[in-house]
């Protein structure tokens, strides 16, 4: 059985999607990573600050 342009379309965006669900995850947990960092950055600076170090450090 020959299959549809329609359903060679679907199976291709399944497939596709199946592949990039680990990518999407790990991407996912670095952007969850970046906003921990910027966090811990702008808790040192506010820190550093307190204690009168210039912003250029």
């Amino acid at each position: 059985m020959e299959m549809t342009k329609n359903e060679k379309a679907e199976r291709l965006q399944h497939v596709l999607d199946e592949a990039l669900l680990p990518l999407k995850q790990r991407l996912d947990e670095m952007e969850k990573e970046m906003i921990s960092v910027r966090e811990n950055q702008e808790e040192l600076i506010r820190l550093l600050s307190k204690r009168g170090c210039p912003r250029s450090l």
